[in-house]
């Protein structure tokens, strides 16, 4: 007995994401004759989520791959296309869930990626979300791209926030070397809180210097009225603060 028809509704292809069903993905995408066909960027039918978002927000890699393979030469998923009410990507939901192999699939589809500086309603890009996360190894993956690392979210803490709370000591020096690093090492947060800042509370005098390097302000202070160095002093964190007033 040779298999089942299958039916023309987009719901037929995410109920086979849903249920990771690579030959059924693969059957209504065949059925449909010429790929123009497909409706890819289809928003109505789930949850405003396009196939290649829910496929990356389930974590099917075998299925992003072979949305993937239809995008280039088109027509086929678009792939900095946002959707439900959080405007998200692929690329930021493979960031959030540290879904690395998902994330270079998306980053290596047709040469540059456009969608690496797309921002969601609460201001994050990938990389936000990836160091947001802790997902180290996919924010490592993201900065090889050359992403605008001073963008921040809607609290106005960016990727380098995060990554010197978590003394990712190379990683930070990887972000600051990129073009926008020297804005980004001067940014304040909701609180006024610098990278400088951050660096004094984490105790990375190492840290304190690659951000001053960068053009970091040892001046500025934070909504309570503390500079960096006086905010190290006062934790103890004194290789922080001879860091900072040692520099030339």
């Amino acid at each position: 007995m040779g298999p089942t028809s299958i039916t023309n509704s987009i719901d037929t292809l995410y109920d086979a994401i849903r249920t990771g069903n690579l030959y059924t993905v693969k059957r209504y995408i065949n059925a449909q004759g010429d790929k123009s066909n497909v409706d890819w960027d289809d928003t109505n039918a789930k949850n405003g989520w396009t196939p290649l978002i829910k496929a990356t927000s389930l974590g099917y890699r075998d299925i992003v791959r072979l949305l993937l393979g239809y995008s280039s030469p088109g027509p086929g998923p678009t792939i900095d296309a946002t959707g439900d009410v959080d405007e998200t990507t692929a690329l930021i939901l493979a960031a959030q869930g540290g879904r690395l192999d998902i994330a270079r699939q998306l980053l290596q589809a047709n040469g540059k990626p456009r969608h690496l500086n797309i921002q969601d309603k609460n201001g994050e890009t990938a990389l936000v979300a990836a160091a947001r996360k802790g997902n180290w190894a996919t924010a490592s993956v993201i900065v090889g791209y050359n992403p605008a690392i001073n963008l921040v979210n809607n609290d106005h803490d960016g990727a380098l926030h995060f990554a010197i709370k978590a003394r990712q000591t190379r990683l930070v020096k990887r972000m600051l070397d990129l073009p926008k690093g020297a804005a980004a090492a001067k940014q304040k947060n909701s609180e006024n809180i610098t990278p400088l800042h951050l660096s004094a509370l984490s105790g990375a005098s190492i840290i304190a210097t690659d951000l001053l390097d960068a053009g970091a302000d040892r001046n500025a202070m934070d909504s309570w009225g503390e500079t960096a160095e006086g905010l190290a002093n006062r934790i103890g964190n004194t290789a922080v603060a001879v860091a900072i007033w040692s520099h030339p």
